[in-house]
């Protein structure tokens, strides 16, 4: 029973992801969703791990620690590194609260998640959906935003997320999920097919939407590594597709603001910023 419980958490988890964004403050320490989750997760892990191994039992066989011994010494040194930047900072609240929430909970959920992957692999077919429908959720969102005219100033997708690079960075995981699932195609009911397609397609108008061309170049590099390493015989042919890809969203992007800007380096494009930006910290 409890290991069912900490499948459906590391599921909610996932689809949960952009969650993060909201926060909750007991007393003086703050947590976000995801935060929350985690934690619950490593309860009920713990505590199934506790009634598996009860600690009357005596010593645990190798390689059940939280954290395998190989490991055991650079992950030391990281955490080492990292409180000595806190103290060096000596901004200790948010210091801490970034190690938190950017390693010591995520590293909890990864070693959680691949302890249950060992004993059930159709965790991870079904960790990949949870992601997707997670962007597919998104997406939905997404299109009430875009047809309603709620874009930013350059006429760029962010829905609730604090920029548009932001939102094509978290969307371009159930993209990349969409295509592997329909190359590989896999065994879905009809139902989930219809919905799978659905949502491909909404995720596919919303990274669009955002203009990211950073996000679709990590995308087309990702796809072409792929598709160069497992389909030698097809290299040529899958590269001269992914260049007309590429050149196809850039030509129908050409009009929009944000190349616009790059292409005149003006006062407001996000280049000129980031510039500006490096030039104050290098004074």
């Amino acid at each position: 029973m409890a290991e069912k419980i900490q499948t459906h958490l590391i599921l909610i988890i996932l689809f949960f992801l952009p969650a993060y964004l909201i926060k909750i403050k007991f007393g003086w320490v703050s947590f976000n969703t995801l935060e929350l989750l985690i934690s619950l997760l490593f309860v009920v892990w713990a505590f199934n791990k506790e009634k598996k191994y009860p600690a009357t039992a005596g010593p645990r066989q190798g390689g059940d620690f939280l954290i395998s011994r190989q490991y055991l010494i650079p992950v030391i040194l990281i955490f080492a590194g990292l409180l000595l930047s806190v103290i060096a900072n000596k901004n200790y609240y948010i210091g801490l609260g970034a190690i938190k929430g950017w390693f010591v909970l995520p590293i909890i959920f990864g070693v959680i998640f691949y302890d249950a992957l060992k004993k059930d692999e159709s965790l991870l077919k079904k960790a990949l959906l949870a992601l997707f429908f997670s962007g597919a959720a998104v997406s939905v969102m997404g299109a009430v935003y875009k047809f309603s005219g709620l874009l930013t100033y350059d006429g760029r997708l962010r829905i609730f997320y604090d920029s548009p690079n932001q939102l094509g960075m978290f969307l371009a995981i159930p993209f990349l999920i969409g295509i592997s699932f329909f190359a590989l195609k896999l065994s879905l009911s009809r139902l989930l097919r219809l919905s799978f397609s659905f949502g491909f397609a909404l995720i596919g108008l919303n990274l669009y939407s955002t203009y990211s061309y950073g996000t679709w170049v990590a995308i087309l590099v990702s796809l072409f590594a792929i598709f160069w390493l497992k389909y030698k015989t097809f290299r040529h042919r899958v590269g001269l597709l992914i260049l007309i890809f590429l050149a196809a969203i850039i030509i129908g992007q050409m009009k929009i603001q944000k190349l616009e800007d790059l292409e005149n380096f003006g006062g407001r494009s996000s280049l000129d910023s980031r510039i500006m930006i490096w030039r104050s910290a290098g004074l």
